[in-house]
Formats: structure tokens, sequence, C-alpha cells
């Protein structure tokens, strides 16, 4: 009888222990096992890292805003082509004239103080949005696609073609003015100057020192001299009130 009482202890002692055991196994799988409807959060990326992709989703990438076409690099210089320019006078040339003067730079109604015809020069105080400011003969603005502008005033750097050393250089005046070309020439260098049409330009040298030319003349012989020295040079136009053409060569060797 005490045999028997010891074999069914024994026999649930055992089974107790392998279904312990078997339980702590399938609790261990179950918390090694990843859940599908609630898993475990996952740690956070940090907002400059890019998140993984999958095989089969394409590659994120941060896109890149372009710089306004018409704003050039900062680090980018003028270039040296540009001419400095001042407008002092324009002519009218409107299409339906006589053109409107008005009190400010804009239609609008009850703003005309005055008109002028066309051919008629006028002398330019200021410009704003498209309009110059007048004071005769009323003073007011007009609009400047009503009229035709040159520089009053101009300097520009002379530019020989590749391979080449003489240009051809043509320009106009409105009104009176002052048009200066520069160049940079060695001494010993042979500069010859050749008034195409208008009136001749003056030569000057480094300093402004006067070289030659005669800005009264007109379609005269060509001016040509040895440079005295290294530096840069000056070809003067000037115009009186009437304007006009004008074309002269340049010749550097």
């Amino acid at each position: 009888m005490k045999d028997n009482r010891r074999q069914k202890i024994s026999f649930q002692a055992s089974w107790l222990k392998n279904a312990g055991l078997a339980c702590f196994t399938g609790l261990l799988a179950v918390a090694c096992t990843a859940q599908t409807d609630s898993p475990l959060p996952l740690p956070s990326a940090p907002p400059t890292q890019t998140p993984p992709q999958t095989s089969n989703q394409p590659a994120q990438t941060t896109p890149v805003k372009a710089a306004p076409a018409n704003v050039p690099p900062a680090a980018r210089p003028l270039q040296a082509s540009n001419p400095s320019c001042k407008i002092s006078f324009a002519k009218i040339n409107d299409p339906n004239p006589p053109t409107n003067i008005r009190s400010t730079p804009e239609v609008k109604p009850n703003n005309i103080v005055g008109q002028v015809e066309n051919g008629k020069l006028v002398r330019v105080l200021s410009e704003k949005n498209g309009w110059f400011q007048i004071e005769e003969p009323a003073k007011g603005w007009i609009s400047k696609t009503v009229t035709e502008t040159e520089c009053s005033q101009k300097q520009q750097p002379i530019t020989f073609p590749p391979n080449g050393n003489s240009t051809i250089i043509s320009g106009r005046f409105i009104g009176p003015g002052t048009h200066k070309y520069t160049l940079k020439a060695n001494q010993g260098q042979t500069l010859t100057v050749t008034s195409l049409k208008g009136s001749f330009p003056a030569i000057f040298g480094p300093n402004d020192k006067y070289l030659g030319g005669d800005p009264n003349a007109a379609n005269n012989s060509p001016w040509t001299g040895k440079l005295p020295a290294t530096g840069e040079y000056g070809i003067v136009i000037e115009s009186n009130f009437k304007g006009g053409d004008y074309q002269f060569s340049v010749q550097l060797k």
C-alpha cells in the first residue's frame, strides 16, 4: 500500500515538473516572439536621419530649392563690359501724341498736368518704375515707353575680338553728353584711332594727359601715336545739345 502511494506521489511530482517546464518554455517562446497586432514601440529616429527604406520602396531625397534664375550668385563679379550709364535727356516719340505729363508716376484719373509734343527733347531729373520726372514744359512725370533714350554720360572698356587687335565702336547721343571708352596698353605700343562718322574723339593717356584728336573735327585723318607709358588710356566723344550718331575704329599693336 505504501509503495502504491509513493508511486502516485512520484508520478504527480513528475507530471507537475514536466508541466511547469512546458509552461515556462511556452511563456519564454511567447515573450521572445514578435507580436503582430501590438508591436513594441520602436525608438524614434533623430530628425536629421532618413528613415530606412524597404526593397520595394524608392529612395526618398530631400528637394533643394533652386535659386531664382534672375538672381546671380553673390560671388559672381559684374561683367567688365557693362558700361556705367546715366540718362539725362529723353526725346519724345509717342505713337499717339501728344504725351501726357502726370503729377505722379502712374496712370489714374485727374492727374494730367500738361502735355508735350513729339520730337521734344526733355531733361530727365529722375527715374521711377518706368517713368521719367521732368520739369519742362511742365513739372511732372512721363512714361519712359514713349521716349527715345541713350546714355548721356557713359564709361565703357574697349574689348578686342579673340586674336584681334582692332575694333569698331558705334554710339549715339540724345542731347549733350560725354562718352568715354578706355583700354589698357603698354609703353611703346602703337594706337591708331580713325573717325568713321560724327565728330573725332579726343585721346588721353594715363593721368588724363591729352595726347591728340580734335572733338570739333569730323572724319579727318586717323590719329596714330606710340604710347608713352603703360596704363589706362581714354578715347572720349562729346556731344552738343543736338546729339547725333558717331562711329570710330581703334587699333592697338
